[in-house]
């Protein structure tokens, strides 16, 4: 009983220093909250990237593909698909994304075949948001 009563006598004794300790503490968990709730607040934003369509299916499929992915991004076209270029543009962030619609596209689409995604190739850089 004796510690707890000096306890309470110190605590007495330094109460300015206790309060100052407080506030301080206070003060930087409200600094704290209020960044965490700035962050918070922040919406989807859309990102528009910089890609590339070669379409070797030429079908109407995958002419409404191509429409669809210029709505909201840059079509940047180059004449050769040559792996070297690609890899250069990729490189130099010319362009964000390469996608190579392949010939039969439009077959396996409307046959309802589970590896359209195999007519689909996408190539990118690696660790982009893309």
């Amino acid at each position: 009983m004796q510690i707890y009563k000096l306890f309470i006598k110190l605590l007495i004794k330094h109460k300015k220093e206790l309060y100052t300790y407080i506030g301080i503490f206070i003060a930087i968990i409200l600094l704290m909250f209020g960044q965490y709730k700035q962050n918070q607040t922040q919406e989807y934003a859309n990102i528009e990237c910089t890609l590339v369509v070669y379409d070797y299916d030429e079908s109407s499929v995958s002419q409404k593909l191509k429409e669809y992915l210029d709505e909201n991004n840059d079509l940047v076209s180059i004449k050769k698909d040559d792996k070297e270029v690609i890899q250069d543009e990729l490189y130099f962030r010319n362009i964000d994304c390469v996608v190579r619609i392949k010939e039969g596209f439009e077959e396996a689409l409307m046959s309802g075949n589970d590896s359209v995604a195999n007519y689909l190739e996408i190539e990118g850089i690696t660790g982009s948001n893309v």
